[in-house]
């Protein structure tokens, strides 16, 4: 770090914006991976419960599995069109 510093320093101005902004860009980039990562998460948690409740599990062996308490599973069921 105590190296990136220097090198930092030792741009000119703009180097140092240009470092800044390939910097932002990079950290935009991870930010949309995170989310789509999320998103994808939550999809496949979302396609197990809808899954498991349409197999006959109860809501209470879905909540041992998929760690959401019984609203967020009635929701899911809800809004995915599917009667209890």
């Amino acid at each position: 770090e105590a190296v990136q510093y220097l090198e930092q320093h030792s741009y000119t101005k703009d180097e140092l914006l240009a470092y800044e902004e390939y910097r932002d860009a990079i950290l935009v980039q991870r930010a949309f991976i995170e989310d789509a990562e999320e998103k994808g998460e939550t999809k496949k948690l979302i396609e197990t419960v809808i899954a498991g409740y349409q197999n006959g599990f109860s809501i209470e062996q879905i909540q041992v599995y998929s760690k959401l308490d019984r609203k967020q599973i009635e929701e899911i069921l809800k809004s995915n069109n599917i009667k209890k």
